[in-house]
């Protein structure tokens, strides 16, 4: 029986951020394929995110996952690794948030990822997800924070 919770799901995942990659076709195919990095790190998304709604109690009487409905609101915080080399004050200035990383993967690519590896997990579908709050930080531990609630008009 699944349960309707309010509180939000917050995943982490320690692990350098990557960006949705764009599709490669092979020969005449038109079948767009993906890396298998890109796979691998989506299948440990979706895992956690599997893991999250379990512990939640959002299963149903055969044990399987039941998806939110309805509007979803995410916030979704991207850790990258503090260079090498920075001064002492540039270093704590990234760890407080002062310095913010202007590096690659572009913060919607690593969204992308993260929305895909939720699909059918956490929300049915992306497009229910109708507000998003995203940042790029500085972290001694490269990782991904996301908080997922339902949306609620206040």
């Amino acid at each position: 029986m699944t349960k309707k919770t309010d509180h939000p799901l917050t995943l982490v995942y320690e692990a350098r951020p990557q960006g949705k990659t764009a599709g490669k076709t092979r020969r005449d195919s038109p079948i767009i394929y993906q890396s298998k990095n890109q796979k691998w790190y989506e299948a440990a998304l979706r895992k956690i995110a599997v893991a999250k709604m379990v512990a939640n109690g959002e299963v149903d009487e055969a044990g399987e996952v039941v998806p939110w409905e309805g509007p979803i609101e995410t916030v979704v915080r991207i850790y990258h690794p503090i260079p090498k080399g920075l001064s002492k004050l540039r270093y704590t200035m990234a760890r407080n948030g002062e310095l913010r990383p202007l590096v690659k993967p572009d913060a919607d690519n690593v969204e992308k990822s993260i929305n895909d590896a939720m699909k059918s997990v956490i929300f049915k579908d992306d497009n229910q997800i109708v507000e998003t709050k995203r940042s790029k930080l500085f972290g001694v531990i490269p990782r991904i924070e996301v908080e997922v609630k339902r949306w609620k008009y206040e």
